[in-house]
């Protein structure tokens, strides 16, 4: 791996890694506002993000598979990578998503009870989106915090961006104070999103 090469990936880690860590934030805000269809996509892309960032961290991953990757992708090689508790809660988290995108599985008598405020089945069991949206989230947030911690060991121990130089370092200097500008507002609720985001990648406990 050259020097441009390793640049590129310390680039996607820093990119994939931050969008992970805003959808995660932005899910729990969701979430807290009973927003329960965009927390549920939001966990479920976070892990994707996430899945992403450790792509990069892997030499024997081609730089030119990464500029178009897919679902299935990530997923496999997170199944591979990840222990396998965590990679059942990957796979949960892409399966929940399915379901509320789709409004089911196939049965249109199903499709219509779940718009009635009926529950919804799942290789979970039957549940309600209250119930699933709480899954989703346990799931996501051990997910991201098994990958940061995983992505932030390695670039310390190689001497990589972003993390190698640590959290606060990751977020002030190299992010910037523009971070998620246009994408994040600074007042509202946008504030909130931007201090949780903060301190899921500052605080997250290091196993």
């Amino acid at each position: 791996m050259n020097d441009n090469e390793k640049h590129q990936r310390e680039m996607n880690i820093a990119a994939h890694l931050t969008w992970s860590a805003t959808f995660l934030a932005s899910a729990y805000s969701a979430d807290n506002q009973d927003n329960l269809l965009s927390a549920a996509f939001s966990y479920y892309y976070s892990t994707f993000h996430a899945g992403f960032a450790l792509i990069n961290i892997d030499h024997t991953f081609n730089m030119a598979h990464m500029e178009r990757i897919h679902h299935n992708k990530i997923e496999s090689y997170l199944e591979d990578k990840l222990p396998e508790e965590m990679s059942i809660k990957a796979k949960n988290l892409r399966v929940t998503r399915e379901l509320l995108s789709y409004l089911g599985i196939g049965d249109p008598a199903a499709k219509l009870q779940l718009v009635r405020g009926h529950g919804i089945r799942t290789n979970l069991g039957t549940k309600n989106i209250r119930e699933l949206v709480d899954i989703a989230k346990n799931d996501a947030t051990s997910v991201f915090n098994h990958i940061f911690i995983k992505i932030e060991n390695f670039c310390k121990s190689n001497r990589w961006q972003p993390l190698g130089m640590g959290r606060d370092y990751f977020l002030e200097e190299y992010l910037g104070e523009d971070l998620l500008l246009n994408v994040i507002p600074r007042e509202g609720n946008g504030r909130s999103i931007l201090i949780e985001l903060s301190n899921i990648l500052k605080n997250i406990p290091i196993e």
